[in-house]
């Protein structure tokens, strides 16, 4: 095991240097998912809070939106419920803030979706709600995807 923290350290030097926002927070992501896969708990919570920072950073509300939806969906699967839902919260957050009607149902029907596959379904249909009922019906129509492949 020790091998593999040695490779991580290096993995998060690498990641320090990465100069997209968006980029750099899913590499963050991913080396927080291994430290939570080597049963690195804390430090894996360490790493996801700086990759939330770095998304944080990103400009573009869209991009924003993914990625912090991203973040919380690995934080889920690591187990990290409470945790998953504070970022979702501002995931939603950020997307129910960008204008194009457009990229505001798609960016709500991603995590909408991301928050049915943590069994978040409740969640997931309050999300729905801020989507205009156009694209609702087939964020709806995803949930229910996920509720059956969840028996329910």
């Amino acid at each position: 095991m020790e091998k593999v923290f040695l490779v991580l350290k290096v993995a998060e030097k690498v990641a320090d240097s990465i100069s997209s926002y968006r980029d750099k927070a899913w590499t963050i992501t991913v080396i927080a998912v291994e430290y939570a896969k080597a049963g690195q708990t804390q430090k894996a919570l360490q790493i996801f809070d700086k990759a939330v920072n770095v998304a944080e950073s990103i400009s573009d509300d869209c991009k924003k939106a993914y990625a912090l939806s991203n973040i919380a969906s690995e934080l889920a699967k690591a187990g990290q419920t409470q945790k998953a839902l504070q970022i979702f919260d501002k995931a939603v957050n950020v997307a129910r803030s960008i204008s194009d009607d457009y990229k505001k149902a798609q960016a709500l029907r991603d995590i909408a979706s991301e928050l049915a596959k943590a069994g978040q379904f409740d969640k997931a249909v309050n999300v729905a709600g801020y989507i205009d009922d156009y694209y609702k019906a087939e964020t709806l129509k995803d949930i229910a995807s996920e509720l059956a492949k969840a028996g329910q």
